[in-house]
C-alpha cells in the first residue's frame, strides 16, 4: 500500500490537472459540446479527488 504522503502527492497532481481545466473552461468561446466534456471531467475528476482523500484520512487514522 502506498504511503499518506505518495497518496497526498497524487492528490495535489490530480488538483493541478482540474485546476487546468477549470481554466480552460472560462473561455468565453467554448462551444457547447466542449463545456459539456470539461464539467464532466471536473465532476470525474473532484470524485476520484474525493476518493484519494478518505484513502489518505484511512492511512493518516491507522498511524495514529
Amino acid at each position: 500500500m502506498r504511503s499518506a504522503q505518495k497518496r497526498f502527492a497524487d492528490l495535489t497532481a490530480l488538483l493541478e490537472d482540474l485546476h487546468g481545466l477549470a481554466v480552460e473552461g472560462q473561455h468565453a468561446d467554448l462551444t457547447e459540446d466542449i463545456s459539456n466534456a470539461l464539467c464532466a471531467s471536473l465532476t470525474a475528476g473532484l470524485a476520484r479527488g474525493r476518493r484519494q482523500l478518505v484513502v489518505i484520512q484511512r492511512l493518516r487514522w491507522a498511524k495514529a
